[in-house]
Parts: C-alpha cells; structure tokens; sequence
C-alpha cells in the first residue's frame, strides 16, 4: 500500500505522541515501525520494499508513516515528491532551546554521550546536529520547493500539551478522516526523557521491542503493558532526574539567540504564526 501522509519530524517535539495518537484512529494505518526512515537511509531498498510496511484493509481513509530524520535531510523532500506528488505532510515544532535540551537528554539516555561531563555544551560539540534540526525555518523552506502550503500541516509543540484535543482534530481533517473519534490518553506523555539505571538492560529491552515490532508482532508489548510488566520494568530501571546536566551556560544561551532569531522570525512569516515565547 501507498502512504497518504508522512510526518517528517521533528525530533523530540512531540512526534511519538502523534503517532500513538494515529494509531489508535480505526480510519487511519499506520506503519507498524514509527521510525522507517526509507527516504532518508533506505532509499536503495526500493519502492516496494517500503510499501510492505503499509499493509491494511480496504476501510482505511489514511495510511501513514513518521520519520523525523526526514525533516532535515537534504535529499528527503524531492524524493518524497517524486514519490508521491500529492501525499500530505506533518511537521512539528517546539521552542528551538528546548528541542535542544529535550535532545541532549536523548543522547545521554541512549548511550550517544557517557562521561563526567554531560553538559549541553559538550553535547553540542559531540553532536552538532542539535542545532541543525532546530533551524525550522531554513529546512521547512526546502519542503515548500516541492509542496504547497497547503499540502503541508504545521503543529506546535505547545498546542499538542495546551489544546491536545483541538491539536489532534485539526490533524484529523488534513489528513482526511472522521474528526469526530477522541483517543485514549490523549494527554499523556509518549516518550518522556529519563534515563537508564542499568543501560544494558535498558538497551536489550528496546531492542527486543524493536525486533516485536519490526515483525509485525506489537499485540505481544500490548499484553506486556496490559499486564503490567512494562510499569514494573520502568519503575526498577527508569529514572527521570536530569539534575547531573548543568544548566546551559550564559555564553550558550547568547550564541542560541543569534543563531534563532532569524529563524524565529522567518518561521513567523511563513507560518503566521507568533512566536514570541520563543524568543
């Protein structure tokens, strides 16, 4: 099957929760991976091998992925445009310096930056992608060479956290189904930043969720979580204290305001959105 739909990022601003959010809708098929991140790093496996992900019936009004690597990727929008003219796309922003903060957590939970010092300033310096995926105005203009605004759906962070229900309903209807459904847990957070006690248990956990997923197999985490095993797994190996990551130096937060200003200000004049609590 062939998407309808593709949300492209970005990263940590929300994108878990609207893909949990998508998959609960009986109109919508989702990709049974969140991340598939074909026209980013599988490219070479071809069109077909893509589609396999979508397999679903014939009463799905919409049929979807979401891959935040997307978003900044160079070659990403005319691939998908030449792939699918018409297919609609989803992109979600956040504060630029939260995006960063909200990243750099990733990276320490995920094993991407371990020593003494996990500041952002190191994670900038070990990681400068931090603030290539927060220039939002400067990746979404590339999008708009191959798509209309029209085609694309812009969604703030903030909406998702202070009007969910609204958020979600105005996605709904870009993406052509009933607006009238309301999702379970609608507030609650997907993906929250924590880290890990033990990263090797940790790691070998995501990976076997990973491998339940890729086989299509994700009713078993779904008896797992119902049971109750997830909560007790998290409970003896999550924390959620960041309290060991300095606060971002003054020199940090200058050098993050000359570089979003003008991207701030151009996401405005594109989006007619206000922004000011951004900057």
């Amino acid at each position: 099957m062939k998407p309808t739909f593709i949300g492209i990022g970005v990263q940590k601003c929300a994108t878990t929760w609207l893909y949990d959010i998508l998959s609960q809708h009986p109109g919508i098929c989702m990709s049974q991976k969140k991340e598939l991140d074909f026209f980013t790093y599988w490219w070479d496996q071809g069109y077909q091998k893509y589609e396999e992900n979508f397999t679903t019936l014939n009463d799905k009004n919409a049929i979807g992925e979401i891959s935040p690597s997307y978003f900044y990727d160079i070659d990403a929008p005319k691939r998908i445009h030449d792939y699918n003219s018409d297919i609609k796309i989803i992109v979600m922003f956040r504060n630029p310096i939260e995006r960063i903060v909200s990243n750099h957590k990733h990276e320490i939970r995920v094993g991407n930056l371990k020593g003494s010092d996990v500041s952002v300033e190191t994670g900038l310096r070990n990681n400068p992608s931090y603030i290539e995926q927060s220039c939002y105005a400067s990746h979404l203009k590339r999008w708009l060479n191959y798509f209309d605004s029209e085609s694309i759906l812009v969604v703030f962070f903030e909406d998702v956290v202070n009007k969910p229900q609204q958020t979600i309903r105005e996605v709904y209807r870009f993406i052509g189904v009933d607006e009238a459904f309301s999702p379970e847990k609608i507030t609650e957070k997907s993906n929250e930043s924590y880290v890990f006690k033990s990263n090797v248990l940790g790691q070998m956990v995501s990976y076997i969720r990973k491998i339940i997923r890729n086989y299509g197999m994700s009713f078993l985490w779904d008896l797992l979580v119902k049971l109750g095993v997830r909560n007790i797994y998290r409970k003896h190996n999550r924390k959620t204290n960041f309290d060991e990551i300095p606060k971002l130096k003054q020199e940090t937060k200058d050098k993050f305001k000359k570089i979003f200003e003008p991207e701030i200000a151009e996401l405005e004049n594109i989006t007619g959105r206000c922004l000011e609590d951004w900057k």
